[in-house]
């Protein structure tokens, strides 16, 4: 289903409202993979994360792809090396939102 900007803008205001404004992103998407996903399989690629004044990061993204179109996301945890598989359930209308299944 294809939406133009007007529609989208709208979903997503609704989307938001019952989320509450004040839910920040990493809580916005724990709280949406709580809810039935789909579940992919990513590889960690080489790109590190870096938060906040930290200069070092042992904490690499993973990637996977839907329909044609790739996603990425943070893994978290410095257990995972380079070229690791694992386990990401994402939402299925907003493949964004995802999240590595522990």
């Amino acid at each position: 289903m294809v939406f133009n900007r007007s529609a989208r803008f709208v979903l997503y205001r609704c989307r938001s409202e019952l989320l509450s404004v004040r839910i920040n992103s990493r809580e916005k998407t724990s709280r949406a993979l709580e809810a039935p996903g789909l579940i992919a399989h990513a590889v960690i690629i080489d790109r590190k994360n870096f938060f906040g004044n930290s200069s070092v990061s042992h904490q690499f993204s993973y990637s996977f792809r839907v329909n044609g179109r790739d996603y990425t996301g943070n893994s978290r945890n410095p257990i995972y090396k380079i070229g690791d598989t694992v386990k990401v359930r994402y939402i299925p209308h907003n493949p964004e939102y995802n999240g590595i299944v522990e």
